[in-house]
C-alpha cells in the first residue's frame, strides 16, 4: 500500500478501529493495486502538478472502498458498513473539493458520474427480471457500474483541461475496459451467483 495513503487514513480523526478497515493488508491484498493509484494511470496523457495527482488517487482508492461497501451494503444488507461509506465518501470530496473548491465545473461531471451510478443499481435490478439481456443493455450497465472510474479521466481533465477530444477517448477505452472487466469477473463468478440467485 503507497505510504501516502497510509499517511493519510493516519492522520484522520476517526477511531482506530475505522482506520485499521481503510488500510486493512488482506483488503488491499484481495484487490487489484492499480486501484490504490488508479488517477495515475491517466495522468501521463496530462499536465497535473504531482501533489494534486497525489491526493487524487488518495481520493480514488476512498471511493473505490466506499464503492465496495455499498455494494456490500446493497448485496448483503450489512448496515456495519454504513459509517465507513460515510467516512470514505466525505473524506473523498473533500479533497476533491481542496483541489476544485465548490464552483468548478468539475462537479457538474461530478454528478453525471453519480447519476450513472445510480442508474446502474436499477439497471441492474431490471436486467435481473429479463431471460436474456442484450449485449448493448449490459455494455451500458458496465460503463455506468465503472462510473466513478470514469471519475479519474474527469479530474484530470478538469485541471489540465486542454483537449476534449483526448478525454472523450480516454473515457471510450475506459469503457471498452469495463465491459471487458465485468464479462471476466461474471465468468468467474458465474457458479457462485446462480447459487445466489444474483444477476449475471
Amino acid at each position: 500500500m503507497s505510504q501516502k495513503f497510509n499517511q493519510y487514513v493516519n492522520d484522520l480523526t476517526i477511531s482506530k478501529e475505522y482506520k485499521a478497515v481503510l488500510l486493512d493488508a488482506n483488503f488491499i491484498k484481495s484487490n487489484p493495486i492499480y486501484y490504490q493509484n488508479y488517477t495515475s494511470l491517466f495522468a501521463n496523457t496530462f499536465t497535473i502538478p504531482e501533489s494534486e495527482l497525489q491526493l487524487l488517487d488518495i481520493a480514488g482508492f476512498l471511493y473505490y472502498q466506499a464503492t465496495l461497501y455499498t455494494d456490500s451494503l446493497i448485496d448483503e444488507k450489512d448496515l456495519s458498513k454504513f459509517p465507513l461509506i460515510n467516512i470514505c465518501q466525505e473524506e473523498s470530496i473533500k479533497i476533491m473539493t481542496s483541489i476544485y473548491g465548490l464552483k468548478h465545473h468539475f462537479w457538474q461531471r461530478w454528478n453525471e458520474r453519480k447519476n450513472e451510478y445510480l442508474k446502474a443499481i436499477y439497471l441492474e435490478k431490471e436486467l435481473q427480471k429479463k431471460e436474456t439481456v442484450p449485449l448493448e443493455e449490459y455494455e451500458t450497465l458496465s460503463d455506468y457500474k465503472s462510473a466513478f472510474g470514469k471519475v479519474a479521466i474527469d479530474c484530470l481533465f478538469s485541471i489540465d483541461n486542454k483537449d476534449e477530444y483526448v478525454h472523450q477517448k480516454l473515457l471510450l477505452s475506459h469503457k471498452y475496459f469495463s465491459v471487458a472487466f465485468q464479462l471476466n469477473d461474471d465468468i468467474q463468478d458465474f457458479k457462485e451467483d446462480l447459487q445466489k440467485g444474483q444477476f449475471n
